[in-house]
């Protein structure tokens, strides 16, 4: 697992949400590249995105569940585009629980305990480092992600 990289090639950030029936993510462009790399955007502008609704079976699950399995997926669905190795990966939520789910490691629900490990194991996959983060649910709102 990556702890201090020694060299970071490129940075993405994303958003994602997740409500009572539906989802959605945004990743920017590559930022912070030494040089174009040849299946990468160039451009700080490109933002890969992703919505969709949950089934009938999803839609039953937490806000919480909701929440952080619309990040697992985003993430994972990033890295087997190739877009995701040898970098920081900033993921942004309006959800507290998925935030502090990442971060303690300790979980009372296995289902949030399964989402946390799919991203571990991603990050070592990858050789990339996540930032999950907390920000109000304004700022997903001015972002454009929510809503």
């Amino acid at each position: 697992r990556v702890v201090r990289p020694s060299k970071v090639v490129q940075v993405f950030y994303g958003f994602g949400d997740a409500s009572g029936k539906q989802f959605g993510a945004t990743i920017s462009g590559n930022y912070n590249c030494r040089g174009r790399l040849a299946s990468l955007p160039s451009s700080r502008r490109d933002v890969q995105w992703r919505v969709g609704v949950w089934n009938a079976e999803e839609e039953l699950e937490s806000s919480n569940y909701k929440e952080l399995n619309n990040l697992v997926e985003t993430a994972e669905a990033e890295a087997r585009a190739g877009r995701l190795h040898n970098c920081e990966f900033f993921l942004f939520t309006d959800n507290s629980t998925a935030e502090s789910c990442f971060y303690r490691g300790s979980l009372s629900s296995w289902k949030l305990r399964a989402l946390v490990i799919r991203l571990r194991k991603l990050e070592m996959e990858c050789g990339m480092t996540i930032h999950l983060i907390h920000v109000s649910g304004n700022r997903m709102i001015v972002q454009g992600t929510d809503g």
